[in-house]
């Protein structure tokens, strides 16, 4: 994954990039109540990784217009088109 990245980030900073992917791993498992990780599911993983590393300066951004570009995020970290992928992975958690 971590060559992945680099190539659609455009970046050789393994150490950033190291950390994205435990943080969105860390996420994966937490949201999908899992303690593995698909290999299957690697692809949600790079989506997440690539919002996360697009995102870095700008946590929590409600919205912004710069240049006449415009930006606002869904209350959700992540796209409603990720979560919906990730939840293909859900398993129920037990009581």
């Amino acid at each position: 994954m971590l060559e992945t990245l680099k190539l659609l980030l455009n970046t050789s900073n393994e150490t950033l990039l190291a950390a994205i992917i435990e943080i969105v791993e860390a996420e994966f498992k937490d949201y999908c109540n899992r303690d593995d990780i698909p290999t299957a599911a690697n692809g949600v993983l790079i989506s997440m990784a690539r919002i996360q590393y697009a995102r870095l300066d700008s946590q929590g951004l409600a919205s912004q217009s710069v240049s006449g570009v415009s930006e606002g995020y869904e209350g959700a970290f992540y796209p409603t088109n990720v979560l919906e992928q990730m939840n293909r992975y859900r398993k129920l958690k037990s009581l």
